[in-house]
């Protein structure tokens, strides 16, 4: 199932989360993508079918000049033509993400010289380009991956997911 507006709630070590889907898929793919850039690990998956677009000479020039950066964030760029560039891989976590802004916000966010943190948001944000996947397989991993971030991590500064305790989960089933 594909969805928008979608929220799970799961049980991680017996406490119970309403889980917002998206904004998890996000910060989720954020925090992983950030980790795997700063220790050179991020998986590219190739493009079966290359796509090209046309950025700006600026990024023309970073295409050129910079393809250490763009290769450790998961891509594969090459120049096809003067004013062309053809996307040949992406970041496997990305798969579903709609490959030329993915691209683009890449070239800005290295234009820009964007910090590392701040440019792994920014392709973070592309996680639900195709929309919310909401198969059970899916959601249980997604709910794996809140506790091992929760666990790592300071959650208050979170809107992603909340703890329900029990009487907050009766008034809002009564609610619907």
């Amino acid at each position: 199932l594909i969805g928008e507006n979608a929220y799970a709630i799961g049980v991680i070590n017996q406490e119970q989360y309403l889980v917002d889907i998206a904004a998890t898929r996000v910060l989720l793919t954020e925090h992983h993508l950030l980790n795997q850039y700063l220790t050179n690990s991020i998986t590219p998956r190739p493009v079966l079918v290359p796509l090209a677009f046309e950025p700006t000479p600026e990024q023309i020039n970073i295409v050129e000049k910079q393809q250490e950066q763009i290769r450790q964030w998961g891509f594969e760029l090459e120049l096809i033509t003067p004013e062309q560039v053809s996307i040949r891989a992406m970041p496997a976590r990305l798969a579903y993400a709609d490959s030329i802004s993915l691209a683009r916000n890449l070239l800005e966010g290295i234009q820009s010289k964007q910090p590392d943190a701040v440019l792994a948001r920014e392709l973070a944000e592309h996680v639900n380009d195709a929309g919310v996947i909401t198969d059970r397989d899916s959601m249980q991993q997604l709910l794996k991956d809140v506790y091992a971030y929760a666990n790592n991590h300071d959650q208050s500064a979170t809107t992603a997911w909340r703890k329900l305790d029990t009487a907050s989960l009766a008034m809002m089933l009564k609610k619907q």
